[in-house]
């Protein structure tokens, strides 16, 4: 065991390469601000999401996400829903605090995929894998970072701190690395394929380098430099692990069989040239190979080489060594416990340097502690334990722990020295029998051997002593590679100077440089050949021949020039000054250039340069009045389109104004169809109830009658004198008019009253039946309008006054058949007066049978029920009218009793908060939890409103989650009116309102919300209506509600927001004060001198 330092420090790993499988990548090379077309966006509120920034993919303002704050951006390519086992990775950085960064896998929908997120939420780190199955999300694992997972902080990054994120699907197993470092690991085989992306949730992360690889087994992508591999091109190869190469095959095979004991896989002997090689493992690729060294490597166990060989038959497998527990616990060395990771760091990396390998720093809750080490028995870990102390390491204890997985041969050692060993330069600076002699100890595993122990911890110091060299001289070469680069830099600064200053003609300047150049480095070959081009340029200069025209040529370029000047000056008369200008300016640039041979004292120069003046000047002008031609013209058309915006609204007002006279017509024609149908229903309802009731007249009057007149009555009515006072045969006296009555005329006799059909009550009659003098009379009385005045009744005593002779009339009317005995004597008298006629008139009976008979001018006497007897006293009968105002034309009716006075205006809710104690939850204010971590409701006084000394304070310091409070009160309903002050000191762009609802409700609710836009100017939106408003100031809200009708006004300081609208759910009543936010929303809410009573 004592060789194992040494082998770590021999033995150097080698990386072959070959293809990686590569599925898709994406580095976002392309314009700012598109989005990429191989992605598609979901749960993206606006264009302001998912587009490159800095060849990076930006996710957008998270605080702007709204809902459950997820948005996505997932691949969209041919083929890839068909994606099985994979893996999908990316670098990113994250700006905010708090969030999450996510990875989705195996996507069908947005409803249904995997996700793996890492998650920032105040300094606490954590990592989750979640399947989202029907739109409904359960986490399978996570794990909380300090609590057994280190995970490190990504949160407010920068472009410059990125971080790789990896999450492998592989069959039902899922992982997820963070670093290359695996953080949690679970198994669903609810999706076995779809499409992969990436996303977040309420925050802005940039993604870059996006990978998708196909992947047979859950491991971290590691970089790996690859050469062509070995073979015929397209042949299949397969990874493998170098154990040791032997002499011998007998000694390989002995290995071998300590390795397939141990749990190792694919274990072979394979011929290398007259030696033999041990191999382990089948890998399908490089990145599996080396994910399985590292590994190994972790529990102690050191890989020499990593090779690749044609696979053939071998079967490809993920491991190298079964995972299967063969022991429940493990020993392992304890070397310590700090309170910082750095020292603990610290003496990790002396232990690695000494060639202790697979030291592990651990976080408990006293500190960090240093572990080293997984052995199958404790004799191992004492062997190692004592190695340590050789080196003067510490170690506090042995411990036991309890395994999952068998912890490997303790720290395996080949019996043989392995190619990687024999090709170090260490292993050449020892003598052939020393060599020997460690081939001898190997093979044997002699550890106990008290001759060599020195020797070995000489080769230990050789080892050290040649690292610390080694160290030196690449800090040398380091160094030197540094001070070469400086000085080409500065090199390169004075060459750029030399270059301008000859382009430029300034040689003095140019070899000044030079000669600093040649200072720093005298052997610059470059210098030299620059200062050679500045002395021959320098000679060539004055010796330029100065080139002269011919006469031809100079004929042609006058001719050239006086056809320009034609065509300035025609350009010019025409006004065409822009024209003209080219041309004098085409005109200048060739007099410049011959300047001695056309115009050797500069004459035509300076006029055509005056021209080229007056030219500029005029068409400054030109483009002024231009300007202003258009400045008036813009001006007359904005007038033209406001006076077209006027008559457009001149038509929606008169439109408005026709439909609504339209309407009110409507409902005028149907008001007076409506009436009109009533009034014929009412007319002809009684008109046809009048001749009901004069056909019932005539049936009740017009059959006595016709006996009257047809002698069908008695013969004789009884008289009211003893008969001897009436003289027979002799005529009568008879007078209109008594002078005086001599006693007042009797009432009339009380009838029976015959029962109306349209009256249910039944009349109850007399017990007796009077005689004709006794029996009362009983008067119907008939009124066919309210507006006709009551005449007085004519009764028999009137017309007939004190006729005693002519009282015989009775004899007249027959006496009463037993058919007729049982009728009702009926009393008539109408509205209408009869006309007053001369008493002997009424009284003769042959002129009265003569007359007609007419309705309106008699009154019948009721008939004679028998012979005259002495009859008990008249019993008295309630008289009872008929009533015959059926339809509404009788006596008016009492007026209703006036409705009791309204209830006097009251007060539901009022609440100043001067009473109440400072830093307390005001009264009756509630949360809908007992509290939050993030917001506050407090009784506050630095600044309340006008007239008042405390007022209500809601504050929310971080946008984490939601917080509700509200307050109860008596309903109210009908006419409300509504009043407090509000101020608002800061907030973010999200939602921050007071309502006034109907039991908690707000969508039935009366609300007023503090808005701010994306240049941070703020407003107060009353009902829909927005008003500006200015952070810090405090502003008196009125509103005054009829929940009866729904209608709304108000007012902000007196002023009119809003008049009389319309609400659109209005609630029936009003019980609840509440403060509402969005779950991002962060800010401070004051509140004061609340006050809801009745209007």
């Amino acid at each position: 065991m004592a060789y194992r330092a040494i082998i770590a420090s021999l033995a150097v790993a080698s990386l072959p390469a070959a293809a990686q499988d590569l599925i898709f990548s994406d580095t976002f090379s392309m314009r700012q601000g598109e989005q990429p077309p191989s992605w598609t966006v979901f749960g993206a509120p606006t264009p302001r999401f998912w587009f490159v920034e800095r060849n990076q993919l930006a996710s957008g303002p998270g605080e702007d996400l709204g809902g459950d704050g997820y948005s996505y951006a997932v691949i969209a390519v041919p083929g890839a829903e068909g994606w099985t086992d994979y893996s999908v990775s990316s670098e990113f950085w994250m700006r905010s605090r708090n969030g999450r960064v996510i990875l989705v896998g195996r996507w069908r929908d947005v409803r249904n995929h995997y996700e793996a997120y890492v998650q920032a939420f105040r300094q606490t780190r954590s990592a989750f894998i979640d399947i989202v199955q029907d739109g409904k999300r359960r986490t399978l694992v996570y794990g909380v970072g300090g609590v057994g997972l280190d995970i490190p902080s990504f949160e407010s990054g920068a472009p410059d701190r990125r971080h790789h994120l990896q999450f492998a699907l592989v069959g039902a197993s899922m992982a997820l690395y963070l670093d290359g470092e695996r953080l949690i690991e679970t198994n669903d085989n609810t999706f076995d394929g779809g499409t992969a992306g990436v996303g977040v949730q309420y925050n802005t992360v940039f993604f870059d380098n996006v990978l998708v690889e196909r992947s047979n087994l859950i491991a971290p992508t590691v970089p790996v430099f690859r050469a062509p591999p070995p073979g015929t091109a397209g042949a299949k190869q397969v990874y493998r692990f170098l154990m040791g190469t032997f002499d011998t095959e007998e000694e390989a095979k002995r290995f071998s069989g300590e390795l397939i004991e141990g749990g190792y896989l694919n274990v072979s002997v394979e011929p290398a040239g007259e030696k033999w090689d041990v191999l382990v493992g089948a890998f399908m690729t490089e990145i599996e190979a080396h994910q399985e060294a590292a590994y190994l490597e972790k529990r102690g166990v050191l890989i020499p080489n990593i090779i690749v060989r044609a696979a053939g038959a071998t079967q490809y497998s993920p491991v190298a060594r079964r995972r299967q527990a063969i022991a429940e616990i493990a020993y392992t060395l304890f070397l310590g416990r700090w309170n910082t990771r750095e020292e603990t760091e610290a003496l990790k990396q002396r232990l690695e340097l000494d060639g202790f390998f697979g030291s592990q720093v651990r976080t408990e809750a006293e500190g960090f502690t240093l572990v080293l080490g997984s052995f199958r028995t404790r004799d191992d870990a004492e062997k190692y334990r004592r190695l340590l102390q050789d080196g003067n390491y510490k170690v506090v204890d042995i411990a036991e722990e309890a395994i999952a997985e068998a912890p490997g041969p303790a720290l395996v050692t080949p019996r043989r020295v392995s190619l990687a060993i024999r090709q170090s330069p260490i292993w050449r600076t020892l003598s052939r029998e020393q060599q020997r002699e460690f081939e001898r100890l190997m093979a044997a595993e002699d550890t106990g051997a008290t001759d060599m122990t020195q020797f070995y911890i000489d080769l230990k110091k050789e080892v050290e002593k040649l690292r610390m060299e080694t160290r030196k001289e690449i800090s040398q070469i380091v160094g030197g590679i540094e001070k070469r680069d400086a000085k080409e830099r500065q090199l390169a600064g004075l060459f750029t100077k030399v270059n301008k200053a000859a382009f430029g003609g300034n040689f003095a300047e140019a070899r000044n440089v030079l000669s600093k150049i040649l200072a720093q480095d005298p052997g610059n070959t470059i210098a030299g050949l620059i200062q050679d081009q500045l002395d021959l340029r320098e000679k060539t200069l004055g010796q330029e021949i100065e080139r002269r025209l011919s006469d031809a040529e100079q004929r042609q370029l006058k001719r050239t020039l006086n056809l320009a000047a034609i065509r300035a000056e025609s350009f010019e008369r025409e006004q065409y000054f822009q024209n003209a200008l080219l041309e004098y300016e085409n005109i200048r640039s060739l007099l410049t250039e011959q300047k001695d041979t056309l115009d050797p004292k500069g004459e035509q120069q300076a006029f055509v340069a005056k021209k080229i003046e007056n030219l500029k000047t005029r068409i400054a002008l030109g483009r002024k009045d231009i300007d202003a031609r258009f400045d008036k013209f813009q001006g007359s058309l904005t007038g033209f389109n406001r006076d077209i915006l006027d008559l457009h609204t001149g038509q929606t007002e008169l439109a408005q104004s026709h439909a609504e006279t339209a309407k009110f017509l409507l409902i005028l024609v149907v008001g007076l169809a409506v009436l009109s149908g009533l009034f014929l229903w009412i007319f002809f309802g009684v008109r046809r109830r009048n001749r009901l009731l004069l056909e019932q007249m005539r049936s009740l009057t017009l059959k006595p009658m016709m006996e009257i007149s047809g002698g069908g009555g008695a013969a004789v009515l009884p008289s009211e004198k003893p008969a001897p006072e009436i003289g027979g045969g002799a005529r009568p006296v008879l007078e209109s008019r008594p002078e005086a009555p001599l006693a007042p005329a009797p009432e009339p006799p009380t009838a029976e009253e015959e029962v109306s059909p349209f009256e249910a009550e039944e009349i109850r009659r007399p017990a007796t039946i009077p005689t004709a003098a006794e029996e009362p009379e009983t008067e119907i009385s008939m009124r066919l309008a309210e507006e006709s005045p009551e005449p007085a009744p004519t009764v028999v005593g009137d017309a007939l006054a004190e006729e005693e002779p002519f009282a015989s009339l009775e004899s007249v009317i027959a006496e009463p058949t037993p058919s007729e005995e049982g009728e009702e004597e009926v009393s008539l008298a109408f509205d209408e007066p009869a006309p007053e006629k001369p008493a002997a008139d009424s009284l003769s009976p042959i002129e009265t049978e003569a007359e007609p008979l007419r309705l309106d001018d008699f009154v019948i006497e009721p008939e004679e029920r028998g012979p005259e007897e002495i009859s008990a006293p008249p019993v008295e009968t309630e008289t009872t009218p008929l009533d015959l105002d059926l339809m509404g034309v009788g006596l008016a009716e009492a007026e209703a009793p006036p409705s009791p006075p309204g209830v006097a205006p009251g007060v539901f809710c009022e609440q100043s908060f001067d009473d109440e104690v400072v830093g307390s939850t005001p009264s009756n204010w509630t949360g809908e939890q007992e509290s939050y971590e993030f917001a506050s409701l407090v009784v506050a006084d630095d600044s309340p409103a006008p007239n008042s000394t405390r007022c209500l304070r809601f504050e929310k310091t971080d946008g984490i989650g939601s917080a509700l409070y509200s307050r109860k009160f008596p309903d109210a309903t009908g006419q409300v009116a509504i009043e407090f002050d509000l101020r608002c000191d800061r907030k973010n762009k999200l939602m921050l309102g007071f309502y006034v609802e109907k039991d908690g409700d707000f969508k039935q609710s009366i609300y007023i919300t503090i808005l701010t836009d994306v240049e941070g100017t703020a407003f107060l939106r009353l009902q829909g209506e927005t008003v500006p408003y200015e952070m810090g100031t405090w502003r008196h809200i009125k509103y005054l509600v009829n929940l009866s009708t729904g209608r709304l006004s108000g007012y902000v300081d007196g002023e009119t927001v809003l008049d009389n609208i319309r609400l659109t759910n209005c609630p029936r009543s009003l019980n609840t004060l509440s403060i509402r936010d969005n779950i991002p929303t962060t800010g401070v809410l004051l509140i004061d001198n609340i006050r809801i009573a009745r209007a």
